[in-house]
């Protein structure tokens, strides 16, 4: 079995990879990072994804405001979580400006790494 390093932490775990990737929209840029995730972190992540923002399905919408403080929507978090031996999830949500900083770091969404459009 592999040996990968924990994103949020650098400690390494020999244990399956579960991944996570974020995409940040502010306006017009797009960025999108990828976070390798031992399995403590990794629940904790997607813990938080379950409960703060919306799963993506066929009845999805954007919303024109911030879903945490209803000030006018500035962008959006977008998270795709692949678990061990599970289906990926997509989830989603829309954000002010403050919330969308203040989320990215509380998730350490930026040690993960960050992936180059094409």
């Amino acid at each position: 079995m592999a040996i990968y390093p924990c994103d949020i932490s650098s400690h390494r775990y020999p244990q399956p990879q579960q991944s996570i990737y974020w995409t940040l929209v502010h306006g017009e840029l797009l960025v999108t990072y990828k976070q390798r995730l031992c399995p403590s972190h990794f629940r904790v992540q997607a813990t938080e994804c379950q409960t703060s923002m919306a799963l993506v399905d066929d009845n999805s919408q954007v919303s024109a405001t911030c879903e945490l403080c209803h000030s006018d929507r500035e962008g959006a978090l977008y998270a795709k979580v692949f678990p061990n031996k599970s289906e990926m999830q997509q989830f989603a949500l829309d954000l002010c400006e403050v919330h969308l900083q203040e989320l990215a770091d509380k998730l350490r969404i930026r040690s993960g790494r960050r992936l180059e459009s094409p």
